[in-house]
């Protein structure tokens, strides 16, 4: 079935953009407001990966 493949690609773009996400905000408010905000997104976005 397509649907894995499908999820996978989602969590992957997910993924990817909170990644630029973070890096934005790292460079606008410097590296505390990246990591404690990574600490909320994280970890949906850990379980939605896997």
């Amino acid at each position: 079935r397509d649907t894995t493949r499908q999820e996978r690609d989602i969590a992957i773009q997910q993924r990817d953009h909170y990644l630029r996400h973070r890096e934005a905000l790292r460079a606008k408010y410097g590296e505390t407001s990246a990591t404690s905000e990574s600490g909320t997104q994280g970890t949906a976005l850990g379980g939605s990966t896997g």
